[in-house]
Parts: C-alpha cells; sequence; structure tokens
C-alpha cells in the first residue's frame, strides 16, 4: 500500500478507535487485596476489533501480588533516583548488602515516544492503549528462559511498591505502583567479583570503543547468539545496543552479554490498527507461530551484523541444537509457572503451545538471518595495529584471520572461511594503524574482498557500528 494512503488509512482508524475508546467503562479493582493493572485497557468488540484483543485479558484481570518489603530486600533498599527510558519509569535502589536493584512499572506510556506536536488527540490515545500488547509479566518469564541457556540475567520478582515514607521524595510518584524488582549486576571492587562473578560491565558503547581503540575486545560472540536466538523464540523486537551491557566474568573467556528490560518479549499487537501500521512500523509484530524475523531483527541489526559476523553455519547449528536440547517440556513449564496464578490460567496454555511451535520453526528464521548476514559481511580491525591474512582456495572460498598484530592481553582474532554460495562480497575495515595484510593465492578467489586501512570516523547507530 502507498504510504500516504495508508497514513490516510491509520488515521481515519484511530478516530474511530479513540471513540470507542471513550465509550468503555474501566474495570474497578478486585476485592480481597487484589490488584487490576491496568483496568483502563478493558475494550468491547468494536475496540478489541480496532486496537486488538494483545494481552487486555492479563491487564484487566484481578490478580493478588505481593507488597514489596524495602526492609528485607538486600538487607533494606534505599531509593537513589529515578531511572528509565520515555516509556517506561523506574527506581534503582542501594542495597544495605552493597548490592543494587531496580524496580520498572509495567505499564508502559508508548505514546512518550512521539515527538511533542503528535502528543495529543486520538494518536495519542491509540498509542497509549497499545500498551496492552506487552504481556504484563514478560520478564518473569524471559529471565528464566535466558538462565536454562546459560545467559546471564537476573531473577525477576512482580511486586507492588509500598506506600512507605521510606520511598521519601518519590512516595508520591511510586507508591502504589505495580513493577518489576529484580537485582541490577555489578561488578565488585578491588580485583573482587562482584554479581555473577562480574569483574568488569561495560555499556554497548564503551565495548565498541575499546574495540576499535584495539583493546581488551575479545567477546564472546557465541553467547551473544544464544541470546539473540532466544529473543527470536519469545517475538523480543526491542534489543537496540543500549539493551545490553557486558562483563569480563572470572573464569570465562571474552566479554558475556548481559541483556536486560525484555518487556517487549510476547508482544502481540493484533488490531487492525496494528495491522494497517505494520508495514511501515514491522517492530508492531504478532506474538504467533510464524516468527516476524522483519520486525524482530530492526532495532538490533547493528549489534548482529557487527558481532555475528566471523560466525559460521555449523556454529549457528550447533547453538540451535543445544537451545533446543535445553527448552524441553519441563524447563518451558517451569518458566510459565513464574506468573502469577490467574495469569497463568489466562495465558499458560497459549504460551506453551505457541513457544512450542516457534521453536519447531526457529532454526529456518534463524538461518534466514544468518543468510543475510553472510551475503555481504563487513568485519572491524581497529586504531591498533592488525594482522590480516586473506588465503583462497580453488573451490572459490576464502579463509580470513584478522586480530592484533601483536599479542595483547584479551584481544580477540576471527576466523572464518567464507564460501561463494553464502557470500558475495566481503569488506574489512582495518582504520588506522601500521597493518599487516597478507594474500594467499589471490587468483582462486570466487568472493570480492575489499581492504580499507585508513583513519576513518565510524558511522554510530547508538554507540555501536552502522550495519
Amino acid at each position: 500500500m502507498n504510504p500516504l494512503r495508508a497514513g490516510s488509512l491509520v488515521t481515519a482508524l484511530a478516530l474511530v478507535a479513540l471513540l470507542a475508546c471513550v465509550s468503555e467503562v474501566p474495570l474497578q479493582a478486585g476485592a480481597g487485596g487484589q490488584i487490576t493493572v491496568a483496568p483502563e485497557f478493558e475494550r468491547g468488540l468494536v475496540g478489541r476489533w480496532l486496537l486488538g484483543d494483545n494481552w487486555r485479558d492479563l491487564w484487566t484481570e484481578p490478580i493478588e501480588l505481593r507488597e514489596l518489603d524495602l526492609a528485607a530486600v538486600g538487607g533494606g533498599l534505599r531509593p537513589v533516583k529515578q531511572v528509565g527510558a520515555l516509556q517506561t519509569l523506574g527506581l534503582a535502589f542501594a542495597a544495605a548488602d552493597g548490592g543494587s536493584y531496580t524496580f520498572r512499572t509495567v505499564r508502559k506510556r508508548l505514546d512518550r515516544s512521539l515527538p511533542d506536536w503528535l502528543r495529543w488527540g486520538p494518536q495519542q490515545a491509540l498509542f497509549r492503549d497499545q500498551g496492552s500488547a506487552t504481556l504484563p509479566a514478560a520478564p518473569l518469564v524471559v529471565s528464566k528462559l535466558m538462565r536454562d541457556q546459560g545467559i546471564l540475567v537476573p531473577l525477576h520478582e512482580l511486586v507492588v511498591m509500598p506506600d512507605d515514607p521510606r520511598l521519601g521524595e518519590f512516595r508520591e510518584r511510586f507508591a502504589g505502583s505495580v513493577g518489576m524488582l529484580a537485582r541490577y549486576p555489578l561488578p565488585g571492587e578491588n580485583g573482587a567479583p562482584g554479581d555473577f562473578g562480574a569483574l568488569e560491565i561495560l555499556s554497548s558503547e564503551e565495548l565498541w570503543r575499546r574495540w576499535e581503540a584495539g583493546g581488551s575486545d575479545a567477546v564472546d560472540v557465541r553467547a551473544y547468539l544464544r541470546a539473540r536466538l532466544v529473543d527470536w523464540w519469545v517475538g523480543d523486537w526491542d534489543r537496540h545496543p543500549q539493551q545490553w551491557r557486558w562483563a569480563r566474568i572470572l573464569g570465562r573467556a571474552g566479554w558475556q552479554p548481559l541483556p536486560e528490560d525484555h518487556d517487549q518479549a510476547f508482544a502481540d499487537y493484533d488490531g487492525a490498527v496494528a495491522t494497517a501500521i505494520r508495514p511501515l512500523r514491522p517492530q508492531l509484530v504478532e506474538f504467533e507461530d510464524e516468527l516476524p524475523m522483519r520486525g524482530l531483527r530492526k532495532k538490533a541489526a547493528a549489534l548482529d551484523a557487527w558481532l555475528l559476523v566471523g560466525l559460521d553455519a555449523a556454529q549457528w547449528s550447533a547453538e540451535l541444537d543445544a537451545l533446543r536440547a535445553r527448552s524441553d517440556a519441563a524447563r518451558l513449564d517451569a518458566a510459565i509457572s513464574s506468573l502469577p496464578v490467574a495469569w497463568r490460567a489466562s495465558a499458560g496454555r497459549v504460551l506453551r503451545e505457541r513457544l512450542g511451535v516457534r521453536l519447531e520453526g526457529l532454526s529456518e528464521a534463524a538461518f534466514d538471518v544468518y543468510r543475510a548476514l553472510a551475503r555481504q559481511p563487513h568485519w572491524h580491525g581497529s586504531n591498533a595495529r592488525d594482522r590480516l591474512v586473506i588465503a583462497c582456495h580453488a573451490d572459490g572460498s576464502v579463509d580470513v584471520e584478522l586480530g592484533p598484530a601483536e599479542a595483547r592481553h584479551g584481544a580477540m582474532t576471527q576466523r572464518r572461511r567464507f564460501r561463494p554460495a553464502e557470500t558475495r562480497r566481503l569488506e574489512v575495515d582495518l582504520y588506522a594503524g601500521d597493518d599487516e595484510v597478507t594474500r594467499v593465492d589471490e587468483s582462486d578467489c570466487a568472493i570480492e574482498v575489499v581492504v580499507r586501512s585508513e583513519p576513518i570516523r565510524v558511522p554510530l547507530t547508538r554507540g555501536v557500528p552502522e550495519p
């Protein structure tokens, strides 16, 4: 559909949807200590057709939740500062035991991502309503699925923030709100290991700066692939570089991924309005049997293109096999059982069935990504002295080895064989430095290999090289 016509259709649908929303009467909170997280998401037949069933039945169903005991967790929690992006408010706590905890409200305000000139009328109401497309307790399930795969994520708990004087200046804003509480991983001090045995933790932006400078830049890219496979499996489209940190772990080789904020896992934008917008906004995914890879790849495209380029098909297959082996029915049931009882009854069967079907289709979807990344990969050297070896073979394949010219502690040498059936052109940027480049049997190369060695300013997407 022409984008202008699509935009007109969306505007008309949004106006109708707004009228449908205004006519609805929100549910009241349940009795007997129960709480309804977002009663305003209740819609009638017309509203549900236009705006989607999404996960409304969970948002509007009374559940029992425990109130957070600020004196008990971590030896006692003291609020430090408000955190979070535009859509999600959070509160950071310092714990008496030296740890750090984060409370993140589950009610997202998607309209806050709109530019100021659009934050009014039907479009604001529409975006605010689409918070119902998120599963309100998604991190409970995802954190367990991730840990089953050996990925370093903290467990989460769904709680109600108490109306407690210890909240101080944050009491009015956060008292009574429902949110996820999790320990925020921190490195140790003075050489001692911290959470997960972390000696140091970096942002994605700092990780790239070290890579570019030629410092301690080895990354456990297979662990990153493992985490991305889970992202695709659970339908988490919001995996941009700021959703990842990187830890140097005692006893593990390479920087380990620390994925964060899986609020968009199981996202299900299934109404007529979302369907009309989807060609322009592929991130509005549905949690159905098929994996919508265009939307699931978009936000993490830069990280994927940078970090996954060194892994061949056999390594992808090995990680897929390992994921399936660690995703048996018992583990799936254990993850789903972390939901509140009422939500487990409402959504447990759907999650179990769709996760099972999506697991069967994950290999095909993942290899679509693999083939796209392999078609014209881009390898990044550093501003230090790099060593590049390109060796061509009679069958047209190319072995590439890229790493430091001199041994550097923690630095990584990438090695991979590229095959003409998968790769048309390989680009290698060595940047600044007195680099060593060796080419062997170039006449046999069926793949174009372009090598650039010059000081340039690397274009960045959220702090990492553009894909």
